[in-house]
């Protein structure tokens, strides 16, 4: 009987009490709903979307992977900053006009924490998680691996996605927010031309196909010093690129979406943030 009550749809000129527990209790449903489904959501997306995971897949991923498919899907389908960032501000040529503004990012700590010798108990929290995201994905993605295979591949997850990040915040380091970060106008195509191993007016095109954006579609470039950096650390990342960049990008999506999983991905990402703030309430 309680149960039919509580699945009855809310009337307006019902008691608020009761309105917040009929809405209570389809959150909670929702909840378990969320529960059992796991990351199956996500491991779908990497099959179709992102066209596979190296953990999944280490020897098929290459054949339908390709890198800069993969940034393109994240930024403009996903929204996640792999890389690079982006923004729209005010244009300090045009007055009372905008313009796209790209600046570094892609990391998931602060550069600080992240190179600092004074942070290493922060990285080792940080590899953790890592880990055990990667874990609870490899489990929903329902494969017949045994326990050494499992811990292998995710040792090369985290050992490739991390080593992205320490790089990047090593070129963060390097340029300094306060002082070094230097505005300079810019077109996307000369932007493809000087940093040619990311399809600059492509992946900009498609994010903001509705405005017009194309390759002569000026831009502010927050810091070229950190775009000239990343380009070469691209070209250097030699005949492992493939696999070090889809773990890359793969953790990037994991550690943005976490929180919108099931409880289990929610509470690993939220004993990280614990571990590394000390707040247990958000």
């Amino acid at each position: 009987k309680k149960r039919e009550v509580l699945e009855k749809g809310v009337v307006r000129k019902r008691h608020p009490v009761e309105k917040k527990l009929r809405k209570f209790f389809r959150l909670c449903l929702h909840d378990y709903a969320r529960m059992l489904e796991g990351g199956k959501a996500m491991v779908n997306m990497l099959k179709a979307d992102l066209k596979g995971w190296f953990v999944m897949y280490p020897h098929e991923y290459e054949d339908n992977w390709n890198f800069q498919e993969a940034l393109i899907k994240a930024h403009v389908n996903y929204d996640v900053p792999v890389l690079f960032d982006y923004g729209v501000w005010p244009s300090r040529n045009k007055f009372r006009s905008n313009q796209i503004a790209i600046y570094p990012g892609g990391i998931g700590l602060s550069y600080r924490r992240l190179t600092a010798h004074s942070h290493n108990e922060s990285r080792s929290v940080y590899r953790g998680l890592m880990m055990k995201l990667g874990g609870l994905l490899l489990r929903d993605a329902q494969l017949n691996l045994t326990e050494d295979e499992s811990q292998l591949r995710l040792q090369q997850f985290t050992d490739d996605a991390f080593a992205v990040e320490t790089k990047l915040a090593s070129l963060l380091a390097d340029v300094d927010f306060r002082w070094r970060w230097k505005s300079q106008s810019t077109t996307l195509m000369e932007m493809t031309q000087n940093f040619t191993q990311i399809s600059w007016v492509t992946i900009f095109a498609q994010i903001f196909a509705r405005a017009g954006v194309s390759a002569n579609t000026e831009v502010t470039l927050r810091s070229v010093a950190y775009f000239s950096a990343l380009n070469q650390m691209l070209l250097e990342e030699g005949e492992n690129r493939d696999r070090v960049m889809n773990n890359y990008v793969t953790w990037s999506v994991l550690r943005t979406y976490a929180r919108y999983l099931s409880w289990e991905f929610r509470h690993a990402y939220y004993e990280h943030i614990e571990s590394l703030t000390g707040h247990s309430e958000f």
